[in-house]
């Protein structure tokens, strides 16, 4: 008996509406890769990056990969953003933050601007344009060539 009105005078004395905030798990992460508003502002972040490689000169190292992937980011801007979205939530710092009702979901977040975002995905777009580059064919045979 004891035990259960300490459970009920813990409950009771609990704060309603204190906020705690904690770093994101995995689960935490994957679930703002999904968000609406995360994936937008990937997608804007893409799309602006998209536009400075399209003014680039051909020279820029790995410019044929690299426009390659502007070219897709503007003719499916959301495909894109969806398919990076998870390796940016993967990167970033994310948070939790619990205001301890059970009635309201937690909001999970990033505390990282747009600005950061922004750089981000500049910063890496050499290694989505590989990601998303066409495979190469394999190498063929001389005609008349045998394998033993």
């Amino acid at each position: 008996m004891r035990a259960c009105v300490l459970t009920v005078l813990l409950f009771l004395a609990a704060p309603v509406g204190a906020q705690t905030s904690t770093p994101g798990t995995y689960i935490d992460r994957w679930t703002l890769s999904l968000t609406a508003p995360f994936i937008g502002r990937v997608q804007i972040a893409t799309g602006v990056t998209a536009g400075a490689v399209l003014q680039e000169a051909g020279t820029v190292p790995n410019h044929a990969a690299r426009l390659s992937l502007a070219q897709l980011t503007l003719k499916e801007p959301a495909f894109l953003a969806a398919r990076i979205a998870p390796m940016l939530a993967a990167t970033i710092p994310v948070t939790t933050t619990d205001d301890g009702d059970p009635a309201t979901p937690p909001v999970i977040d990033t505390p990282w601007t747009d600005a950061q975002i922004q750089a981000l995905i500049d910063s890496q777009w050499n290694l989505l344009a590989s990601a998303f580059a066409p495979p190469t064919p394999p190498p063929t045979l001389p005609a008349g060539t045998t394998l033993r």
